[in-house]
């Protein structure tokens, strides 16, 4: 038999793929040959699959062309955690074996890559790599990625899966200075910022449950923003979902005879804080009632897939400001004074914050703190309480 089917401008998910080709021909000799191809004109994208398959024996054979592919196309298969994919990419192939126990054998050339890794917030780019992959394994060890300021990281590992099913990635990002977290307020986190420096990231498990793992110390350039004043529960990261936990005590009749099933990651970041970074816990965000500080610490975050949020560790300040905010009408900077700690028990809403900060260069008049001592009459006197004084004035 032969068999012919052609599409033209063949669409998947709302993008036009070019023409469509797919072909099956029963030769005599007992072999069936298949082809496989879509054709892009425009952009000379092309994926080729040339296959032959001897009947008796199962045996297959076969080659894998692609070219100028879209990367996107990832973003269908990896369906959750990552974002603007872009770049090409060129791929060569063997297919070998029988149709039951199938092996490929493969080379890729990335161009101009890149991908958002959602909850981290950063943009990675591939720029021209090769990898490997078989039926098995996608092989990603040395791969070089580059953030928006040029700091190369490089891959170890790679993706597991089963004929590019049922993926299970065992993959680390590591780098000397590498911008891992860069995230905005808006992102709805209990934390943002940008975080810059040494680094290890460590992501494991299926995409749809995947565990981040982050080693990192602090650089210059890093900025981390802690609210305290707003309650995380009801928070949705895309792919991580928090539970209100006012909630889970009516929810747990309508759910005994239902198994759980928890998506989503874990995420583990152990944080080295140096100078370099400046710490910011914001009280009241409208009315900057920020303090800021740099200074030297641990911190151990946890977000995890049930949706809880919690921090551990301890910071303690070197150098920062505080400006003092009351009824949207008083503003006074205070400067913090060296040896000032805070401390992160789990709830970051409730860290303990032991911290001692002046006013400096404070010059204002006694009266209005000494007038029941002054003696009414005493014109010399009273004058001379009106006079500005210099006042230390400590806020702890």
């Amino acid at each position: 038999f032969n068999a012919l089917m052609k599409i033209p401008e063949f669409t998947l998910n709302g993008e036009d793929y070019g023409d469509l080709q797919v072909s099956a021909k029963d030769r005599a000799d007992g072999v069936v040959e298949g082809l496989f191809m879509l054709n892009r004109v425009e952009d000379n994208m092309l994926y080729q699959v040339s296959t032959e398959i001897v009947k008796d024996s199962k045996a297959i054979s076969g080659v894998v062309n692609v070219r100028n592919g879209a990367m996107d196309i990832f973003e269908y298969i990896i369906e959750d955690g990552i974002s603007g994919t872009k770049g090409q990419i060129d791929i060569d192939a063997t297919i070998s074996g029988t149709t039951d126990d199938m092996k490929i054998d493969g080379l890729a050339n990335v161009k101009d890559g890149g991908v958002e890794i959602d909850y981290l917030g950063s943009y990675m780019d591939f720029g021209t790599e090769k990898f490997t992959f078989n039926e098995k394994f996608i092989d990603l060890n040395g791969v070089s990625l580059f953030d928006k300021y040029q700091n190369q990281a490089t891959m170890i590992g790679g993706l597991n899966h089963v004929m590019f099913k049922d993926y299970i990635v065992d993959l680390k990002m590591v780098s000397d200075r590498f911008l891992a977290l860069d995230t905005e307020k808006n992102n709805d986190a209990g934390y943002y910022g940008q975080g810059i420096g040494n680094m290890s990231v460590d992501f494991q498990g299926p995409f749809q449950r995947m565990d981040i793992i982050v080693a990192a110390t602090t650089g210059e350039g890093t900025i981390l923003n802690i609210p305290i004043e707003d309650s995380y529960e009801g928070y949705d990261e895309g792919f991580i979902k928090f539970v209100d936990r006012s909630a889970k005590n009516d929810l747990k009749d309508s759910l005994v005879n239902v198994p759980a099933k928890l998506e989503g990651v874990d995420v583990e970041m152990d944080i080295t804080l140096t100078q370099d970074a400046q710490v910011n816990i914001i009280f009241d965000e409208q009315q900057n009632d920020v303090i800021r500080g740099r200074g030297n610490g641990d911190m151990h975050i946890v977000v995890s897939r049930e949706g809880d949020f919690n921090i551990f560790g301890d910071y303690e300040v070197e150098s920062g400001d505080y400006l003092f905010t009351a009824w949207g009408i008083v503003n006074k900077p205070f400067v913090v004074k060296r040896g000032g700690r805070i401390t992160w028990t789990g709830d970051p809403i409730n860290a303990s914050i032991n911290i001692d900060a002046n006013y400096a260069d404070l010059r204002v008049p006694t009266n209005v703190f000494l007038s029941e001592f002054l003696v009414q009459g005493n014109e010399n006197l009273e004058q001379e309480a009106k006079k500005r004084t210099p006042v230390d004035l400590d806020l702890k």
